[in-house]
């Protein structure tokens, strides 16, 4: 019985040791789910649609502004935006980020891509500036993929 009792506690140990099996092709179904959403979320206009894809102690850092830190300021951040702030921003690729990359445990991922964003010149004329964007995205506690960190640089 000891034995039967050893042999079965060394099973149990080695079953859960074992690393995790990520389907990474599945967890890109999921951000690029995510991704496209996000564009849907943005049309309802409400700034808790539109920042409901941030992590709640999310980062955001795009030029000529103080960074912004958590979902909650986001939320003050659309709704003390133009209406339709979100919706002038072209991104390259409405589809899906165009690169996405896997920390190998499966938890943490990057996109990488590109969009134009209005913002006024010294004249108050709108001009469409281009920009490359990383977002890294961290799964919550619920394994829903959120982003935690948002960066937006000017080409």
């Amino acid at each position: 019985m000891r034995k039967l009792i050893s042999i079965l506690l060394v099973v149990i140990i080695a079953t859960a040791c074992r690393p995790k099996q990520i389907n990474f092709k599945e967890e890109e179904e999921k951000i690029t789910f995510a991704w496209t959403d996000w564009s849907k979320k943005a049309l309802t206009g409400k700034p808790d649609s539109i920042a409901y894809y941030f992590a709640d102690n999310a980062i955001v850092i795009m030029p000529n502004m103080k960074p912004i830190y958590g979902k909650a300021e986001m939320i003050k951040f659309y709704a003390a935006a133009p209406a339709d702030f979100e919706l002038d921003i072209k991104w390259e690729n409405d589809a899906k980020p165009n690169i996405i990359e896997f920390a190998k445990d499966g938890d943490m991922a990057y996109s990488l891509d590109r969009n134009e964003m209005p913002e006024p010149d010294s004249s108050g004329k709108i001009q469409m500036i281009p920009n490359k964007v990383i977002h890294v995205w961290k799964k919550d506690n619920d394994g829903n993929w959120r982003v935690s960190l948002l960066m937006v640089s000017p080409e």
